[in-house]
């Protein structure tokens, strides 16, 4: 999936856009629990069309993650029909292509930041210890990269 979304963090109302694959994977999930964000998007119902992730709809997944989507998308409580056992199964096959895209959406992430408080974050919702009397952001790229790989 290559398209973008725009999110915007509800702290400082910054806007970023982002792949649809990170929203979607558990480094958006980190992000989303260290400082949350809303996906306001205009045209996500297109971008996402007819798209999948992991063999399930790109639609259905972003609903499942982020409810309010639900009236975004013009959906209904009938529209979704999510099988526990199939959701239990799927996520056990998932894990691991969901553990690589999580790494390969870090790096692209980590090589796009040019503020040396995003990265700090990042080490931060990792938990990587780091001296925080360095002020060059390439330390803590390498830092940063150095915990992924």
């Amino acid at each position: 999936m290559i398209q973008k979304v725009e999110i915007v963090f509800q702290d400082t109302g910054k806007r970023k856009k982002v792949l649809v694959s990170w929203l979607l994977s558990q480094a958006g999930q980190w992000a989303f629990e260290a400082s949350p964000f809303i996906v306001q998007d205009n045209d996500l119902a297109n971008k996402i069309q007819g798209q999948t992730f992991n063999g399930r709809p790109v639609k259905e997944l972003l609903i499942a993650r982020f409810n309010y989507l639900k009236t975004v998308l013009n959906e209904t409580n009938e529209d979704i029909h999510v099988d526990n056992a199939t959701e239990d199964e799927t996520e056990a096959e998932t894990n691991q292509a969901d553990e690589l895209i999580s790494d390969l959406m870090d790096i692209e992430e980590i090589q796009g930041m040019d503020n040396v408080e995003d990265v700090k974050a990042f080490l931060d919702s990792k938990g990587v210890k780091y001296d925080g009397r360095k002020k060059s952001i390439e330390y803590f790229k390498e830092l940063a990269l150095k915990t992924i790989k």
